[in-house]
């Protein structure tokens, strides 16, 4: 028998909670009249390159990057469904597509967290030795919640109009994992070595998106920088963590 303590780690295990949340949603719009409705889709979707890509740059004919396998493909899929439901009941559907989201109210817990609050509870637990798999080069995009949130409130207060538009949505200053590895850690307050593991799993190796559009539509908005957002993130996580499952 299989252990199923592991299944939230799963590839698979987003997938039908995605379609079932995502197409709910789509009908009860469609049957209540809901003139608005923005879906956080994923920069999952894209195919594998080395440079920040564009919406209009998605090649369908590419699969995802294959450990984005499955998410990546239940992303395109429901992008395409919102369409349908845009061109069906007239619903004025914005689909947002986030790098990397981090915060507080995230998960801090070993078998859920990603990337930065997995580094913010092993650097606040003194891990030694602090190892992180994979090559230091990993190029990611982080973007602070608090900044997506105030993107989505422009949208549905009729500041921005989007309309069957896909919009990346990024901090604009991409990093390398190392980078983001000793931040976390000096705010944590934590003196250590890190050991990159090459030996271990290690994700996509260049993942950022191009915001050429979202400045055209948003303007040059201020974006939380990195080390601030990981400041206020850790102080929620230390006054929290004992309080949110």
């Amino acid at each position: 028998m299989k252990d199923n303590s592991t299944k939230s780690s799963l590839p698979t295990a987003s997938i039908l909670p995605n379609l079932k949340i995502v197409a709910g949603l789509l009908e009860a719009s469609a049957r209540n009249n809901v003139g608005t409705v923005i879906m956080l889709s994923s920069s999952t979707i894209y195919q594998p390159v080395d440079f920040p890509i564009r919406e209009d740059a998605l090649d369908l004919n590419q699969s995802p990057y294959f450990g984005y396998f499955g998410v990546g493909w239940t992303y395109r899929y429901l992008e395409q469904l919102a369409a349908l439901y845009s061109e069906t009941y007239g619903i004025k559907i914005s689909i947002l597509r986030p790098t990397n989201i981090y915060g507080p109210f995230d998960k801090f817990d070993e078998e859920r967290a990603h990337v930065v609050p997995s580094l913010i509870r092993r650097a606040l637990n003194r891990e030694d030795p602090f190892e992180v798999w994979g090559a230091p080069g990993v190029v990611r995009d982080f973007i602070f919640v608090d900044d997506l949130v105030g993107d989505i409130l422009s949208i549905l207060k009729g500041e921005v109009d989007v309309h069957r538009l896909q919009i990346n949505i990024c901090s604009g200053a991409p990093m390398t994992i190392k980078e983001a590895t000793e931040i976390i850690l000096e705010v944590c307050n934590y003196k250590t070595e890190i050991y990159f593991n090459p030996e271990k799993p290690s994700a996509i190796p260049y993942r950022a998106v191009d915001n050429s559009r979202y400045l055209q539509l948003f303007g040059d908005r201020k974006r939380t920088p990195f080390r601030t957002g990981i400041e206020k993130t850790v102080e929620w996580h230390k006054k929290y963590k004992n309080k949110i499952v």
